[in-house]
């Protein structure tokens, strides 16, 4: 019984933990989205010259990277403090792993689909609902993949199928895209508001990624 009670408190705090790190990224994304469009004004107003090839790619990176970097410790941290209160391990390196799956991530979403975007507006055509679904896909799946990686790496020190960990955060980026469709499409808003829309979609990864944790640690730890 008493497992069942900690279960269920873990179940509630990693959704509000995932619901709260994903909002708070979002915020700082968004902050250091227009910091970076500053400084580079500023960079080409004091230069007065276009950034090479090279500058662009590299300044990019530097601002994809700290984006990721955020990331990786919003959610590593929640995480962190979560699974050890669960299991009283630890979890040494598992905000490392988190940071560095983030950097990583990111990096790989940025520009893979941020060419893909440019080449939208570049031949001004407008993408096919096949074409935004892939998009929506790759925004979701590479960096949640790439931290679930990174993550596993550290979590296969205390759990047999550590493998399964990174199933379920790429599992939980369909689900979010999944419901964005449905969304989208109206199949699934005319019962709920847009408020519980929104926290149904926000909630999402944590479920999944919660159940996964805790089947892990329950039925799977060493």
């Amino acid at each position: 019984m008493r497992n069942v009670l900690t279960s269920m408190r873990f179940m509630l705090f990693w959704i509000l933990g995932s619901v709260l790190a994903l909002y708070g990224t979002v915020v700082l994304t968004i902050i250091i989205l227009f910091a970076s469009s500053l400084v580079a004004a500023f960079i080409f107003m004091i230069t007065q010259q276009e950034l090479t090839v090279f500058a662009a790619v590299l300044f990019t990176a530097v601002v994809w990277s700290i984006i990721g970097l955020l990331l990786g410790l919003i959610v590593g941290s929640v995480q962190k403090s979560l699974l050890q209160q669960k299991t009283e391990e630890s979890w040494q390196g598992w905000i490392i792993a988190s940071a560095l799956g983030g950097i990583i991530g990111l990096n790989i979403t940025g520009f893979t689909v941020g060419r893909q975007i440019m080449t939208l507006i570049a031949t001004l055509t407008i993408p096919p609902k096949e074409a935004i679904l892939l998009l929506g896909l790759q925004l979701l799946l590479i960096p949640l993949a790439t931290i679930g990686i990174c993550q596993a790496s550290i979590l296969m020190r205390y759990v047999n199928g550590a493998w399964a960990w990174v199933l379920a955060n790429v599992v939980s980026g369909i689900v979010v895209v999944s419901l964005g469709i449905a969304t989208a499409t109206g199949a699934i808003v005319a019962p709920f508001s847009v408020l519980i829309t929104m926290l149904a979609l926000s909630a999402a990864p944590g479920i999944v990624t919660g159940f996964a944790m805790l089947w892990l640690i329950n039925f799977n730890w060493k």
